[in-house]
């Protein structure tokens, strides 16, 4: 697998802090970036396979729906268990 980076871990950490998910704008205020410095690592941990979309929620700033993120699961003898 391959090695996360610090803004990477970074976003892991918050989305496990905050089980119920966050938007990316919800991470970038929480972690003090701008919000096009998280979603680029969203992306990327989305390809790893590390997190998924968990489904949205209305945004005010930007007047629309944003997508809620989740640290991806995997089933394992029937435990849900974190993929990180």
């Amino acid at each position: 697998m391959q090695e996360l980076g610090p803004r990477q871990r970074e976003v892991i950490d918050l989305l496990v802090r905050y089980s119920h998910g966050l938007s990316a704008w919800e991470i970038a205020d929480r972690a003090q970036r701008l919000v096009h410095a998280v979603r680029p690592r969203l992306t990327e941990l989305r390809e790893m396979g590390l997190v998924r979309e968990a489904g949205e929620r209305w945004e005010q700033r930007t007047e629309r729906n944003e997508t809620v993120w989740r640290v991806a699961t995997f089933e394992d003898d029937g435990q849900m268990r974190m993929a990180i």
